[in-house]
């Protein structure tokens, strides 16, 4: 659920055990440049985040997390779709489709707002609720099912 410019402030002392504290973003300045900014983008962005042991095993152990400019990411990430054969699709849908993922798992909205930084439920209800067929097939069976067993 980060964003790309959480993901290029992350530092290993971000690292505790499988808690990141998400709290510096990359951002560009005045003059076009990327800097660090101390500051999360609103107060809710600064947040701690519980991710799998699997994950935490592959980070740095010192210096930065990732040394690469969001637009880098960006680059990066596309060639990699691209050398992997997977479909284009853009760094920021990753966010997406944690949100949507989290949803289909019955994950209470404060929670998902909560490991994704967001305020209010506003923007998260309007720009990153989706949904997976997969689930919906599951979800129409599970509805259609209790109907059935009423009728």
């Amino acid at each position: 659920t980060l964003r790309r410019s959480e993901v290029c402030g992350l530092y290993f002392y971000d690292v505790n055990g499988n808690i990141v504290h998400v709290h510096n973003t990359m951002v560009k300045d005045k003059d076009k440049k990327w800097v660090l900014k101390s500051v999360a983008k609103n107060g809710s962005s600064d947040r701690y985040v519980e991710y799998p042991e699997h994950v935490i095993k592959e980070l740095p152990k010192s210096g930065k997390i990732c040394n690469m400019s969001p637009d880098l990411i960006t680059n990066n990430f596309g060639r990699t779709l691209k050398r992997i054969g997977l479909p284009p699709f853009r760094f920021h849908d990753l966010r997406h489709y944690s949100v949507t993922i989290m949803h289909a798992l019955g994950i209470p909205e404060a929670y998902i707002m909560e490991r994704g930084g967001w305020k209010t439920n506003t923007v998260l209800n309007q720009v990153y609720r989706g949904t997976r067929s997969d689930f919906s097939k599951k979800y129409a069976s599970q509805t259609n099912s209790y109907f059935d067993s009423i009728l």
